[in-house]
């Protein structure tokens, strides 16, 4: 293994069991935050009629980040599916890889994408559903102080 090698791959196992169970329970958690940022989206929607401009505005902000969260949280849960899938004890990686390009249509990763690899991509996407949720809730606070004043 090459030294590059080496600083790309974390220091434990992402191939165990346990590792695979920890992933799935934080993409179970982003689910539920997906499905409470739909609740959210339905709300703001339905309030961006009635409130004053200011607040309105930052209505319309919470609805276009909600919209992101539901593609991340999209994105998510067929990871999720994914992921439940590769940690299966009799996986094939290579057959999973090539049934995954052919429903993507793109050609199969050569080489074979590592597990790190694979977290890293959901990991980014995690990370960037998280920053979403968190910037749909201030705006959603900003807009009801700017209805309250």
């Amino acid at each position: 293994m090459s030294n590059a090698d080496q600083q790309r791959e974390p220091p434990y196992d992402l191939q165990h069991q346990s590792a695979g169970a920890v992933l799935l329970a934080a993409l179970a958690i982003a689910s539920r935050l997906t499905y409470f940022s739909a609740a959210l989206l339905v709300l703001a929607a339905a309030c961006v009629f009635l409130a004053p401009l200011i607040a309105k505005i930052l209505l319309l902000a919470s609805v276009v980040l909600a919209l992101g969260v539901q593609y991340h949280g999209a994105r998510l849960m067929f990871d999720r599916a994914l992921f439940a899938a590769l940690y299966a004890p009799d996986c094939d990686t290579a057959a999973f890889d090539l049934a995954l390009a052919t429903l993507t249509g793109k050609a199969p990763a050569n080489p074979p994408r590592s597990m790190a690899s694979r977290w890293q991509g959901v990991l980014r996407l995690l990370r960037r559903l998280l920053c979403l949720f968190a910037l749909q809730i201030i705006a959603l606070l900003l807009a009801l102080l700017a209805t309250l004043r």
